[in-house]
């Protein structure tokens, strides 16, 4: 086997997986660089090595590849799409409702009537008010299989791997992810790439400073070790949990109303209230859309019902779930508690503002 770039021969790789070849040691390959394939990399200038918080304000410097670039090092790496930026030029958790159930509470109300011996063999036998019906029914029984006949196809954007950790978590759901793998993550600086924590901007400088520091060390590295022919699934151990990623999602709303019970509360991460929030957003978007989603715009009040269903386990329950020793504290715990001794529906707790829940990231802390 000869090198088909510079014509050398080649010696054999044990690898028990392909067939794989190499220079014989201590032999480089001889051809020019003008001839070798390569992609186009950018990565910051040796210059430009971080020191201390003297980085050029954070920015990141492209530099042309470098003499030891000569392809990726396995023919299924690509490279990964940028991530969507915000106003503020930072990547934020955005859901985007790909597909779902073209009419949701119809199929609910024809599987609900059975239980009661109503038999429906077409959807359009199905009246709005036993749609409505069928979704106030289901969320009085501890039963929710029925409403595992309604599905949800999402794409999220922008998440963190912290993120997709724990989402991935469900068992009543199926993902696709975006592999780091193969997925090559450059040309845009991994500052803006990353998540950063709510209270970023209320950071002391050097704290600001360590962050970034940190962000572009580790992309510095990434990329020396991608361009010097490492794989992306060896170099991806340098990424920082808050690297954002995309996740396809395909969810029941049994699942769905459960994820978002307990992911909006103050007892998880701050980054679930807003893609969660994004959820809501996309399923409203699409409640006024005609996509085909639904049969036509005036049918899209199904999905505003549904989208209203999506809110913490205490507004869902009428209780606290989470008072376990192990659990954090919340400030809004005390008027929960107070309305369940009363017996009040959540609907009538006018005390407490969503905002303190869904916009609050101390709010357990």
């Amino acid at each position: 086997m000869r090198c088909s770039r510079c014509g050398a021969d080649l010696v054999e790789v044990d690898n028990p997986f392909r067939k794989e070849f190499r220079h014989r040691r201590g032999v480089e390959c001889a051809a020019s660089e003008a001839a070798l394939e390569v992609p186009e990399p950018h990565i910051m200038a040796p210059d430009s090595a971080v020191s201390g918080h003297d980085h050029t304000d954070g920015a990141y410097l492209p530099s042309g590849p470098g003499k030891e670039v000569s392809r990726y090092a396995d023919a299924a790496m690509f490279r990964s799409e940028p991530m969507p930026y915000n106003a503020d030029g930072r990547v934020v958790p955005t859901a985007y409702l790909l597909n779902a159930t073209p009419d949701p509470l119809g199929s609910l109300a024809a599987l609900n009537a059975i239980y009661t011996g109503g038999v429906y063999r077409s959807l359009a036998d199905v009246t709005d008010d036993m749609r409505r019906e069928a979704l106030v029914e289901v969320r009085k029984n501890k039963l929710q299989g029925p409403l595992e006949s309604i599905n949800f196809h999402f794409l999220l954007e922008g998440v963190s791997r912290s993120f997709t950790h724990q989402l991935v978590r469900g068992r009543r759901a199926f993902y696709a992810q975006e592999s780091l793998r193969f997925a090559v993550v450059e040309g845009d600086p991994w500052t803006n790439r990353v998540a950063v924590p709510p209270n970023y901007q209320l950071w002391a400088q050097d704290q600001q400073d360590a962050w970034e520091d940190a962000t572009i060390a580790s992309q510095n590295a990434y990329q020396h070790l991608v361009n010097s022919g490492v794989p992306a699934e060896d170099a991806r151990g340098l990424m920082p949990h808050a690297m954002t990623t995309r996740v396809h999602w395909v969810v029941t709303l049994r699942e769905l109303l459960y994820v978002a019970g307990v992911r909006l509360t103050t007892q998880a991460q701050f980054e679930w209230r807003s893609a969660i929030a994004s959820v809501v957003n996309a399923i409203r978007k699409h409640a006024h859309s005609r996509d085909g989603f639904v049969n036509s715009i005036s049918d899209g009040w199904q999905f505003e019902d549904i989208a209203e269903l999506l809110r913490p386990i205490c507004f869902q329950e009428g209780k606290c779930g989470f008072k376990a020793k192990a659990d954090r504290s919340c400030t809004i715990r005390d008027r929960v508690d107070a309305h369940e001794a009363k017996g009040e529906h959540p609907s009538t707790w006018d005390d407490i503002d969503p905002r303190e829940w869904l916009l609050d990231p101390n709010a357990a802390r």
